[in-house]
């Protein structure tokens, strides 16, 4: 008789910790990433092919606004907008074209136009104009023509008395706003956060198995301890890395005095030999008798055997991804009057159960 209580099983922020803890590789890794992608990226567009070098003109003006003649306010004020819209206008172009005539570059309204912009920075009075081209001395020409059009454009304008240059900037390079080391640091953040999140994700999806207190609370089954697995990932029975150190007792204390034992597996891939091999080394002295039975996953009918058997212990795999599996297999054999006695967790991460129970727990490592 069991019951499942894995829709009330609380959540273990220890074990959660330990595992992403333990996965920490990945978003580093992910940071290492989207900083090589985000930093690269941007410096590859616009650092490394960001064109020739682009030289700059800003100059100052003046606008004198005329005065309504009963209030004494100014007329108008163009703002920043507008005066970056009248820049780009035929009225400007025009005159900058014409001065620019004999000068042999061959222009044209649609070559200058995007070369042009407008600011207003401050003052409502003071507004500023920039040219931008590859050439030093193209900049310069057509700096000069575009203050001389601001001049002509205020004589044309009755709310404008007269507009007139304070500064005529000199011509500089255009120094690039290299942004690479912020690009980088957004990479890194979001490749980790999202490598983070997923983890996160994948971890709480997870029904694995992964401490004996897990699979005792959830399913109700007494786990009696852990066979853990090789470092270097074999399977030899012969060459385990031991059990808990809780293992023989439990055995003890579930079993009694049933000496005939049937292993089940959780999975039907798994290989039952190695389990009884390493239950023989692990307790040694015993006259348990260990029979490897058919899963009934495999063989629904392999339960009759079962029923007959002194002492039934489900195996199941450690981080195996078969949680709602195992509840799927104890809900069948409750109903086949199969009496399960107990669990053993087949191999176990030791030094998960380490850090999550305490040095000591874990056993000791046999010597190869």
């Amino acid at each position: 008789m069991w019951e499942c209580n894995y829709a009330r099983e609380p959540l273990d922020f220890k074990l959660l910790t330990l595992r992403l803890v333990k996965k920490i590789w990945i978003p580093i890794l992910a940071a290492l990433l989207g900083a090589a992608v985000f930093g690269g990226g941007y410096y590859v567009k616009n650092i490394a092919f960001s064109g020739p070098p682009q030289y700059a003109k800003t100059s100052i003006y003046y606008v004198d606004y005329g005065q309504a003649p009963i209030t004494g306010n100014a007329f108008t004020y163009i703002n920043a907008y507008t005066w970056n819209e009248w820049v780009h206008t035929d009225e400007f172009l025009d005159r900058v074209l014409e001065q620019m005539e004999n000068t042999g570059y061959g222009l044209t309204k649609a070559k200058i136009e995007p070369c042009f912009a407008a600011d207003l920075p401050s003052d409502l009075r003071m507004p500023y104009s920039t040219v931008t081209t590859a050439d030093p001395e193209l900049t310069a020409a057509l700096g000069a023509a575009l203050e001389q059009a601001f001049i002509a454009f205020g004589e044309t304008q009755p709310d404008i008395v007269d507009i007139r240059v304070t500064d005529s900037g000199e011509v500089a390079r255009v120094e690039l706003d290299d942004r690479t080391g912020r690009a980088v640091i957004l990479g890194a953040l979001m490749g980790a956060f999202l490598a983070l999140a997923a983890q996160l994700i994948y971890v709480l999806m997870d029904d694995s198995v992964y401490l004996p207190s897990t699979f005792t609370y959830r399913y109700g089954i007494p786990a009696l301890g852990v066979l853990y697995a090789r470092k270097d990932g074999g399977e030899g029975a012969e060459k385990g890395r031991g059990a808990d150190i809780f293992l023989a007792e439990n055995m003890k204390h579930v079993l009694g005095e049933k000496k005939q034992i049937a292993l089940v597996a959780a999975e039907p891939g798994m290989d039952l030999t190695q389990v009884a091999a390493r239950l023989s080394i692990r307790l040694p002295g015993g006259d348990l008798e260990y029979t490897c039975a058919e899963s009934p996953e495999k063989n629904p009918g392999a339960v009759a055997g079962l029923r007959q058997a002194e002492g039934v212990l489900l195996v199941a795999g450690c981080g195996a991804h078969n949680g709602k599996g195992i509840e799927r297999l104890l809900d069948y054999m409750k109903l086949q009057n199969v009496q399960v006695d107990g669990a053993l967790l087949w191999k176990g991460d030791r030094f998960l159960n380490q850090l999550y129970y305490g040095p000591g727990y874990g056993g000791r490592t046999e010597k190869k």
